[in-house]
């Protein structure tokens, strides 16, 4: 089970675990086991925008001389801005070649898209970490939601967990170090967002609190490369900032019990759907209809609704309810609600002297 699990509803929608037992995890209070993260996000430095690319290539460059660089990025097209100075893979089997080689030989840089987890790269195979661009849905389905429930509660857990997952590719241990460079505005902009960080984990969202503060300090790029060797160099003030920092910010992870008891009723309405009982899914969906769920999710639900009733052959209901969840949430499915029928006018005089032309 992965470690970086921000929100375990996805435990009990995929898994049917026990509610109650998802909520009261066993958990350390130890720090023991979290890697030494330096998070750095460029747009927040006193720079000129328009040169964050260009200097974190340099950086990239004289790093990958001496250890290991990972560039993640979320898509395919998005490979060409780094094949200058990265090895791409040509074909997705040749990850796994790419990875090899750098645990092996500890140095180069490769970029990868959309590989935010499988990738264990200890030590000096990635010392330097650069998550260039905010994570998408790793299948067409994920992608289908991310675009529907756009900034929905759900959909920012799933992307919590897959930066934590991207961000945590360099450190596999206690006594790992990694220097992690964020970048793209849609990435930025969503772990500045405070409702956003605290769906990370407590280490995590430390570490990203520390990052925002020192990259506010960087204006050129001779302090931004002397900033990251503080972290490569093993500067014993970094080291110690680090370590203080994060135990002062860390706090004990509160379970989302609402996503939890959400999870379990969905996991209820597909069995129903399963077993024929539609008008129990119906009623186990329903409730969630108010104003305590963010629309674009309530409006996924209601949806559901509308699909069991039209599983049951209750069509005029099935319209109605995606009626409603289509204004709630218009990147839903559209109802097929046939127009009014509108008769023709009458002749007018215009038509009668073009008849005669």
């Amino acid at each position: 089970m992965s470690a970086t699990l921000a929100n375990d509803s996805s435990i009990i929608r995929t898994f049917d675990a026990n509610r109650k037992s998802v909520s009261e995890p066993i958990t350390s209070k130890s720090l023991a086991g979290v890697g030494e993260r330096m998070i750095l996000a460029p747009a927040l430095m006193d720079i000129d925008p328009n040169q964050i690319e260009n200097i974190v290539k340099q950086v990239i460059e004289k790093i990958s001389t001496n250890a290991g660089v990972l560039i993640l990025v979320p898509s395919n097209k998005d490979l060409k801005i780094w094949m200058d100075i990265a090895t791409v893979p040509r074909e997705s089997k040749d990850v796994k070649e790419y990875v090899d080689k750098l645990r092996n030989k500890k140095v180069g840089a490769y970029a990868f898209s959309n590989r935010y987890d499988g990738l264990d790269l200890p030590d000096d195979s990635c010392r330097l970490l650069v998550m260039a661009g905010r994570p998408s849905g790793d299948n067409i389905y994920d992608s289908f939601r991310h675009r529907v429930l756009k900034n929905s509660r759900v959909i920012n857990t799933s992307l919590a967990q897959r930066i934590e997952q991207g961000i945590g590719r360099g450190t596999r241990g206690s006594g790992d170090y990694c220097v992690v460079i964020l970048l793209e505005n849609k990435l930025i902009s969503w772990t500045s967002m405070f409702s956003n960080l605290e769906l990370l984990t407590p280490s995590t969202r430390a570490q990203l609190e520390m990052g925002n503060e020192i990259s506010k300090n960087v204006s050129s790029l001779q302090e931004f490369e002397e900033t990251i060797n503080k972290c490569l160099n093993r500067n014993i003030s970094w080291v110690e900032y680090h370590a203080d920092s994060l135990a002062e910010l860390t706090d004990p992870i509160q379970p989302d019990v609402d996503s939890l008891e959400i999870a379990e009723s969905e996991r209820k309405y597909f069995k129903h759907i399963r077993d024929g009982y539609y008008d129990k899914a119906i009623s186990v969906l329903s409730e969630y209809d108010n104003e305590d769920i963010d629309e674009h999710f309530r409006g996924w639900l209601v949806q559901l609704c509308a699909r069991a009733s039209y599983y049951w052959g209750n069509e005029s209901q099935a319209t109605e309810f995606q009626k409603h969840a289509y204004s709630l949430n218009k990147s839903l499915l559209r109802p097929q609600v046939e127009p009014p029928y509108v008769s023709l006018s009458n002749l007018g005089e215009q038509s009668s002297v073009a008849s005669t032309l």
